[in-house]
């Protein structure tokens, strides 16, 4: 019997996952970023940052490389509790808010102090070693478009090979721990 209904929700499954893709098709990317450059609404790209001056010019430069207009994108950063000058090294970019913290109290206390400054609509969280596609706001964006959405995520890409950041000298048997 619990054969038979494991079969029955299989095959279940299997036919509406068939049904939804064959009669509400997936939006691909090309089609998503189809909304004017003018219609688009004002979008404060939100990036906490605890002592990432090393990354502050190539994130800006990222910043300024997406495609999206820039009467309409707003850069803020909140810098919580930075030992490394980081707000200093933002001066440099005038169009930017700052926003910092001389203690550090976590990347969630930076979310609330920044969220009090932040006036647009749509905000979009970075962390300061992301880098994003071009097109990545606008996607982003266009999403909203469906009242029922509430919260859009992006996928973030690791390149390969992958860094390891800790490696064990040595492995240290504890006991005898099988598995079996």
């Amino acid at each position: 019997m619990q054969f038979a209904l494991s079969v029955v929700h299989l095959c279940g499954y299997a036919i509406v996952i068939y049904v939804l893709a064959k009669y509400r098709p997936y939006q691909t990317q090309e089609e998503t970023v189809c909304q004017r450059k003018d219609e688009l609404p004002e979008v404060t790209l939100f990036i906490a940052a605890y002592n990432e001056a090393d990354i502050i010019a190539e994130k800006m430069a990222n910043c300024r490389a997406l495609a999206y207009p820039n009467h309409k994108l707003k850069i803020l950063w909140v810098i919580d509790g930075s030992t490394d000058h980081s707000e200093v090294l933002l001066q440099q970019y005038p169009d930017v808010q700052v926003v910092s913290s001389p203690l550090r109290k976590g990347k969630t206390a930076a979310i609330n102090h920044g969220m009090g400054v932040v006036h647009t609509p749509i905000v979009v969280f970075s962390d300061a070693n992301c880098l994003l596609n071009t097109d990545a706001l606008t996607i982003i964006v266009q999403q909203f478009n469906d009242p029922s959405i509430g919260c859009v995520s992006g996928e973030k890409e690791l390149p390969l090979p992958m860094p390891i950041p800790y490696r064990p000298k040595a492995r240290v048997p504890i006991g005898n721990m099988s598995p079996y």
